[in-house]
Parts: C-alpha cells; sequence; structure tokens
C-alpha cells in the first residue's frame, strides 16, 4: 500500500482523533476501500 502526499498529511492531522489502534486500522481500511 503506498500513501500519497495527500494521504500522509491528511493522516498526520487524523492520528491526534486516533484514542485507538483499532482507529487507525479502520481510518486505513477506508482508504483502500
Amino acid at each position: 500500500m503506498q500513501l500519497s502526499i495527500d494521504d500522509v498529511e491528511v493522516l498526520g492531522e487524523a492520528l491526534f482523533d486516533f484514542s485507538t489502534v483499532e482507529d487507525l486500522i479502520n481510518w486505513l481500511n477506508t482508504l483502500t476501500a
């Protein structure tokens, strides 16, 4: 899986919203859905 620059920026902002690893996994799954 490869992230674009935009994805990385969004991920950086979204990381502050994740309270669990599960949240991160769910978010990554939405990228590839």
